[in-house]
């Protein structure tokens, strides 16, 4: 697996790492699982927080499936973990509906902002963005420019 993870026991007075969120935001896992007399597993995912840093110059565009699909069921299993309720925002959100919507077992979703479609104003600004963006060139040894 590689990825850090940690496991927080409710009412152990553990509050959730350190991050840039909104403290109360950040409370959040350790709230729940107090509220539900439960325990809660909270991880950064490969890449993001606390985890490991990125070994590879870019992410795939699967990079929410791998994590859904891969990732999520590999640190449950290892922590023997069923049935959970999943709760994520943004990426962690669309990975949490992923994974459910493929048929892996779980109690329930909490899907905060996911993203679960492209808006038109997203897409003039990656269009917008890209004719921005030339192609690098490079000068040969006989002096003539190349496009790569």
């Amino acid at each position: 697996m590689g990825r850090d993870r940690e496991e927080r026991q409710a009412g152990a007075g553990i509050s959730a790492r350190r991050s840039r969120l909104d403290p109360a935001v950040a409370r959040l896992p350790q709230r729940l699982a107090e509220a539900f007399g439960c325990r809660a597993l909270v991880y950064d995912r490969y890449g993001y927080g606390q985890s490991e840093v990125l070994q590879e110059p870019r992410r795939s565009v699967r990079f929410m499936h791998d994590e859904a699909l891969l990732s999520l069921p590999e640190v449950l299993a290892c922590l023997k973990v069923e049935n959970p309720v999943l709760v994520g925002h943004s990426d962690g959100a669309s990975i949490s509906l992923i994974h459910a919507g493929a048929g892996h077992k779980v109690k329930a979703v909490v899907a905060m902002a996911p993203h679960v479609f492209v808006e038109e104003i997203c897409i003039r600004s990656i269009v917008g963005r890209r004719a921005l963006l030339k192609p690098p060139t490079c000068r040969t040894s006989s002096g003539a420019t190349t496009a790569t």
